[in-house]
């Protein structure tokens, strides 16, 4: 059956579907078996068949193992929990399809299964594929059917979300360029295949007008639908194909390489393409004679399927409805009354599922009522102490009682100590987990004093989160904090390499101007006074807090006024030195030099004394 009659059938279905659905929010049959399987990086709940499904983790995860594979030496973190819910119908799918008010809220990011972001507008969708992903994991969501792949459905925004997390500066054509490499991806029993071409950009690289190379390197926001968006897309999938299969991946992975050392973008991409670049006749014609070459080379990687048959199970209806309404709440909090429901149902089922109280807890939190859900939250927390999100959540709950402040009391520090210790629960239970690092080295910065914790820990979290610039920021103040100022400015260095806006490094800049307040004042405590004055100058021209430029601006008047007086005080010493020598004709040409360099009465007085003891020494010698 040709692909468009294929596409109606299925939006013929999916219009049935929903009109026969009597209510979105209806909980799944009593029947229904859904299994869990773990592979290791993500975890799939399914409701299909369970080949089919294991055949889908596996392909993920060989995906993972070909970007490795083909990167060797750069590692792709994963730092949170990726969720796959598997439907095999639509009547299945159906309550669970993403539909939203039309406001996207700023802790998520949505993909279409085109691998483009996107702000829900309250329509349906046939899309039978989403992708949102949320700091407590990504969740995806995605129908079987026999006329839909699912594999091309979830690789474009996986991979979005891979290269957005571990390489936040990468170039917008390099970006979406390695997607469309990978967006084709494949894999038998023996091998995986990237690097296909998308059918829908063969044509236009034959036929259409491309972009010169430096210009479609140049763009730094996706263009707006139509051909220019068409282009950019195909041109960015075959300069990708240029480079990665041939004598350029070197190229390719050195910047890579770059990249994840904190360099800047521009100076990266001068190290690497710059030689490619200085011809760009010369680039523009190779790159239009391979994109229209009508064969192209595929990349070959043999990578192990996983063994997933160990680690299937059958999920409990407490955890299945607990599932079903976390993919809710996180896909369309809008619908926040039937997660709601998903969960009490599953407290129905089994009274002491933590994780289900804290469902409700987060439901309570995103409608405002803090108080209700840190009673959730401490009721899961007791209940699943292994659940590391769970504890996450408890130990944020804790955060917002002290109001994200340091304690005042002995009992807000019992508060504060039950916050570290639900953390530091969290990234026990899951290491790899980077927003409870970031909250752990949180807590830790509410000590009255600095910890070396706090620093270990932000720095496990910006490791994890190289692109967060909430992370780098606390890291920059308990290294403040701590003394460590060589760091800190490491820290300010690398924000203004990685393209942190100006907001963002004026209040960098700040914490440098403490710093060097802060140091001046030791330097002056071990009379280094010239070197706190030039500091205290940075200072003063550099900060925008008006008490900070004038404590400054006083203390350089005090300091500098004290460095002249002992500068005339030494080379008055000098003078004498000179003198008692017998070098009279050296002592007089320093105190003559000193003379107009005299502040006060006192020095100029010292001053002319001495001169009067060498003109007479002078005129008994003679």
């Amino acid at each position: 059956m040709p692909a468009c009659a294929r596409r109606k059938r299925w939006i013929y279905a999916w219009a049935l579907s929903a009109l026969l659905s009597p209510s979105l929010s209806a909980l799944p049959p009593e029947d229904a078996v859904w299994t869990r399987f773990d592979t290791a990086s993500f975890t799939l709940l399914s409701v299909a068949d369970r080949e089919e499904t294991w055949r889908l983790g596996g392909d993920l995860e060989r995906l993972r193992a070909t970007l490795a594979v083909l990167f060797p030496g750069v590692v792709l973190t994963s730092p949170k929990p990726s969720y796959v819910y598997v439907f095999d119908e639509y009547e299945s799918f159906a309550p669970y399809r993403m539909l939203s008010e039309g406001t996207a809220r700023t802790d998520r990011t949505y993909f279409s299964s085109h691998g483009l972001r996107f702000v829900p507008d309250g329509t349906d969708s046939a899309d039978p594929a989403y992708f949102v992903s949320h700091p407590h994991g990504d969740y995806m969501a995605v129908l079987l059917t026999g006329s839909v792949n699912p594999r091309a459905l979830l690789y474009k925004p996986y991979l979005h979300e891979v290269l957005s997390l571990n390489l936040p500066t990468l170039p917008l054509w390099l970006r979406y360029g390695l997607v469309e490499f990978f967006s084709t991806f494949d894999s038998d029993d023996e091998l995986a295949y990237a690097g296909r071409p998308p059918p829908e950009h063969l044509h236009w690289l034959r036929y259409g007008k491309l972009l010169p190379a430096g210009e479609l390197t140049s763009f730094t926001a996706l263009p707006a639908k139509g051909d220019e968006r068409t282009v950019f897309l195909a041109e960015s999938w075959a300069f990708a194909h240029y480079l990665l299969l041939g004598e350029h991946r070197p190229r390719v992975l050195d910047f890579i390489r770059r990249l994840r050392r904190g360099e800047a973008p521009d100076a990266a991409f001068d190290a690497t393409f710059r030689p490619l670049l200085d011809d760009p006749a010369a680039l523009d014609r190779a790159l239009a004679d391979y994109a229209r070459q009508t064969r192209f080379n595929v990349l070959h990687v043999r990578v192990e399927r996983p063994s997933l048959a160990a680690v299937a199970r059958p999920l409990s209806r407490a955890e299945l409805l607990f599932r079903l309404g976390d993919l809710l709440i996180h896909a369309s909090p809008e619908r926040s009354a039937e997660a709601a429901a998903h969960f009490r149902a599953a407290l129905a089922s089994d009274p002491d599922h933590g994780p289900a109280h804290a469902g409700l807890g987060y439901v309570a939190e995103l409608a405002g009522d803090h108080q209700r859900a840190a009673r959730s939250y401490a009721r899961a927390a007791a209940l699943a102490p292994d659940d590391f999100l769970v504890q996450y959540l408890y130990g944020e709950s804790l955060l917002r009682r002290l109001g994200h402040r340091r304690p005042a009391d002995d009992e807000q520090q019992a508060v504060l100590d039950g916050a570290r210790s639900a953390f530091a629960r969290s990234v026990e239970l899951r290491p790899d987990y980077a927003e409870a690092w970031a909250r752990l080295g949180f807590a830790y910065e509410l000590d009255p004093r600095p910890s070396p914790a706090s620093i270990e820990a932000l720095e496990r979290a910006a490791e994890l989160l190289p692109g967060r610039w909430d992370v780098a920021f606390n890291l920059l103040l308990a290294c403040a904090r701590a003394g460590e100022d060589e760091k800190a400015e490491q820290l300010v260095a690398r924000l203004r390499a990685t393209g942190a806006g100006e907001d963002q490094l004026a209040r960098a800049n700040e914490v440098l101007m403490q710093l060097a307040y802060r140091r001046a004042n030791r330097l002056a405590g071990r009379e280094r006074l010239d070197d706190a004055v030039a500091l205290l100058g940075r200072v003063v021209l550099g900060s925008r807090d008006e008490e900070l430029r004038a404590r400054a601006e006083q203390q350089l008047a005090t300091f500098a006024q004290a460095a002249r007086h002992n500068r005339f005080a030494a080379r008055y010493l000098e003078a004498l030195g000179r003198y008692r020598e017998g070098d009279l004709e050296a002592a007089r040409a320093m105190l003559e030099a000193l003379a107009g360099e005299a502040t006060n009465g006192r020095q100029r007085e010292a001053v002319t004394i001495l001169l009067q003891e060498v003109a007479g020494d002078d005129d008994g010698a003679d």
